[in-house]
């Protein structure tokens, strides 16, 4: 077990791996354990301090608690390892991604990281958050912190899921739900800023409120879900390229383009405020469609197709 009582500095160097029983940093450490090599302890309490994983570094993060004021910085280059289906906890602390953080675990297995006490998960530019195939991984909380994503890579393997049932921010970042059987649910309240894009060939799901603050594009081949618990708000643009499955409410000042080629599938819509400009494809299949305030504009095909 390592304390941190003597609050010096430390080194795991480069081609070493340190393998401890429990590693448990205390509130009176405040200074930087950076780890160049590999780090490997069977369980992680960091109360305080910081631990940096270098460029080649790797931390393997069993299970523990980041918090209430440590941080964990994972450098361009280095990568944190999220295994086991033990509990891994963010309770005050910050966790800073500007490299890898992986799930990885075997086929079916269930995992989560748990956002509380204001903290928050960040992953920055260039950094990646990768689900493997086949398993499932939660990011909860208790409402007070929140997931980042400031121009990073959320990324869902064939067959594996990731729920986001705490409250979320993007800002040019971007979340993929790489093959057909991969899925990305947002099960609280999320706001897209400017240059979020939510990519690839499975399905992103909004249980949750939408707060646009800039331009958002859905790509080419994705399966965009606005459910009907899903409130989505401007003042921002929602630029569908794929498929948008849609029973939400739209409300106050945004604006969604069905882009040439997409498809716009209505199950029932409030709109209020908002405006649409369909160039692909619109089908009504069911639902009532109210328009207190708002608009759209059919450039392309809109056909009823529910039964009356």
């Amino acid at each position: 077990m390592y304390t941190g009582q003597n609050n010096l500095p430390c080194t795991v160097p480069t081609g070493v791996t340190a393998v401890a029983a429990a590693m448990s940093v205390q509130t009176g450490y405040t200074n930087t354990i950076t780890v160049q090599g590999t780090l490997a302890p069977s369980s992680l309490t960091q109360k305080n301090g910081t631990i940096t994983i270098s460029s080649g570094g790797n931390l393997n993060w069993v299970a523990g608690t980041v918090g209430p004021s440590a941080e964990l910085d994972v450098l361009s280059g280095g990568t944190l390892n999220i295994t086991t289906t033990a509990a891994h906890n963010v309770a005050g602390g910050t966790i800073i991604v500007a490299g890898a953080a992986n799930r990885t675990g075997v086929q079916n297995e269930t995992a989560s990281i748990n956002i509380t006490n204001q903290g928050d998960f960040n992953l920055q530019s260039g950094g990646v958050l990768t689900a493997s195939a086949n398993t499932t991984e939660s990011i909860t909380g208790d409402g007070s912190g929140l997931f980042f994503n400031q121009g990073g890579t959320v990324s869902v393997g064939s067959g594996g899921s990731l729920n986001i049932s705490t409250p979320s921010q993007s800002q040019l970042g971007s979340f993929t739900a790489s093959a057909a059987t991969s899925f990305i649910v947002f099960n609280a309240a999320a706001t897209w800023d400017d240059g979020t894009a939510v990519t690839g060939a499975g399905t992103i799901t909004s249980n949750g409120n939408v707060t646009l603050g800039g331009t958002v594009t859905e790509q080419v081949g994705t399966n965009l879900n606005l459910n009907g618990l899903c409130t989505l708000s401007g003042p921002g643009t929602l630029q569908i390229n794929g498929t948008c499955n849609s029973s939400a409410s739209f409300q106050g000042g945004g604006t969604v383009i069905v882009e040439p080629g997409a498809l716009w599938n209505i199950r029932g819509a409030s709109i209020n405020g908002f405006t649409f400009i369909n160039d692909g494809t619109a089908d009504w299949l069911g639902g009532f469609i109210t328009f207190p305030a708002g608009n759209i504009t059919n450039n392309g095909s809109f056909e009823a197709r529910c039964p009356f």
